[in-house]
């Protein structure tokens, strides 16, 4: 709850997200790391609307759970907090 009252205050958040990481030898003991990265800041938006929170929910679902649509079927929509990052500034590197 108080990460939640952090973010509840703030005028603006810091993200950072990293993926496709792979280590590739070079040869002679040397490595390199491939990866996509993105850092920014952008402001915390909470959605209290019912099927806002819903609409949110289903996207984040067909992201991680692909064809599962109901899992959330049963969750008391009053309680579930759910926000949205405006993102103000976004910075990206890939390196391959």
């Amino acid at each position: 709850m108080r990460r939640l009252a952090l973010i509840r205050n703030a005028e603006e958040i810091d993200f950072q997200m990293d993926s496709d990481h792979c280590m590739l030898p070079m040869g002679n003991g040397e490595y390199t790391m491939f990866y996509n990265h993105g850092e920014g800041y952008g402001k915390p938006v909470f959605l209290e609307d019912e099927e806002e929170k819903k609409k949110a929910m289903k996207h984040l679902l067909a992201h991680y759970l692909p064809g599962e649509d109901e899992a959330f079927a049963d969750i008391s929509w009053k309680e579930t907090c759910v926000f949205k990052l405006d993102v103000i500034k976004l910075h990206c590197k890939v390196s391959k």
